[in-house]
């Protein structure tokens, strides 16, 4: 099944609208292993955490400028992980 990192760069990618096959290829051997109605569900979940996490996103310092900065985005997603593994449970390793 998937990682959460790869979870979160895939959502974080459908997000910004890029392709993700290619931004996470081995997540994307595992989606096309995945039955029609598996790839359904999944795709059904990350318009779901987009959604519940899009004020996450949206907070997201506007520059990297300082270590509170970085330490301000950790922060922001670790929660945001939080948040993928509750929804994606079924399909976390």
């Amino acid at each position: 099944m998937f990682t959460i990192t790869e979870i979160y760069r895939i959502v974080n990618a459908e997000r910004l609208d890029l392709d993700w096959d290619t931004l996470v290829e081995e997540a994307f051997e595992t989606y096309s292993k995945l039955s029609q109605s598996r790839q359904s569900e999944f795709n059904a979940l990350v318009k779901r955490a987009i959604s519940q996490c899009q004020a996450d996103f949206d907070s997201f310092p506007e520059s990297y400028q300082t270590k509170e900065d970085v330490e301000d985005l950790d922060e922001i997603i670790d929660v945001i992980k939080e948040k993928l593994e509750t929804i994606f449970a079924d399909f976390l390793e």
